[in-house]
């Protein structure tokens, strides 16, 4: 198979070469230039295969590099990274007969945390908070109106949701407004750790919401109606009313800490062993 060069040719599965330069241009692949990577590589080396790849280099607008898919010559996703005004920018544009039909571009400075699905949670009533592991509790899967309980990475466990990193809880109506969470190491030992029922329309909290730890390790969540009294100095007081169960349009959320030992821990030391 080796010719007389002591190379193996292109036909038969080799690079036709004896360095990494002549075998990259053999092979059609990226070259780089001045900055800029050029001959844009044929995917898969089929002939007629109507895409192609580019990397772009450095350019006067300052981005630092760019990759476009190209179908047969017109460029219609790109994606890059930018320095511009000393921030990181990442975009991803698609393109429509060389026009840009969407972009979204992410401008990220030094020092700077960026907030997604895998580090937020989404309260019951569409703000954001720190994630961790979480629970939302309902009082019933099936009498729950909210589609959006088990959006992402939770699923049911009970009377509510869990996400991933709280894998293994489990959640029980004990009575009307008085539900109990096992599986878990507690209240998350620091942030925050309760939220109430929350209107979805804005209006606020529906209720008032605490937690206490039991003997056997659960916690018992217990959902009051809010109560307003008039106090000594003649001011409106919020206080507890009666138990309530939590409105089958919102839940209520749980900030958690878990054992060593759960699923999600587990797995993340498997991946963190050598």
């Amino acid at each position: 198979m080796v010719d007389s060069n002591g190379v193996i040719p292109l036909e038969l599965g080799g690079t036709g070469a004896k360095t990494a330069s002549s075998a990259l241009s053999n092979l059609g692949a990226l070259s780089l230039s001045g900055g800029t990577l050029t001959n844009a590589l044929n995917i898969a080396g089929i002939a007629g295969n109507p895409y192609a790849f580019t990397v772009e280099g450095l350019s006067t607008v300052g981005s630092v590099w760019a990759h476009t898919v190209m179908v047969n010559g017109t460029p219609r996703f790109r994606a890059g990274v930018a320095g511009i005004g000393g921030a990181v920018s990442y975009q991803i544009a698609g393109r429509n007969n060389g026009t840009d039909a969407f972009s979204t571009m992410l401008s990220v400075k030094p020092g700077s945390v960026v907030y997604t699905s895998e580090n937020t949670t989404k309260a019951s009533d569409g703000t954001l908070k720190a994630a961790s592991p979480v629970a939302r509790i309902v009082k019933s899967q099936n009498e729950n109106q909210r589609t959006d309980i088990d959006e992402n990475d939770f699923i049911w466990c009970g009377c509510g949701t869990a996400n991933a990193e709280a894998e293994g809880v489990f959640i029980s109506r004990i009575g009307t407004g008085v539900y109990e969470l096992t599986g878990s190491a507690g209240l998350a030992s620091e942030g925050w750790q309760l939220l109430p029922p929350m209107d979805p329309g804005g209006m606020g909290e529906l209720g008032i919401v605490e937690a206490e730890q039991t003997e056997s390790g659960g916690l018992t969540i217990r959902l009051f109606k809010r109560k307003y009294i008039l106090g000594d100095d003649a001011e409106i007081v919020k206080t507890k009313g009666e138990p309530v169960d939590v409105p089958v349009n919102s839940w209520i959320d749980v900030r958690l800490d878990m054992p060593d030992d759960s699923a999600f821990n587990q797995r993340m030391n498997q991946e963190l062993q050598p």
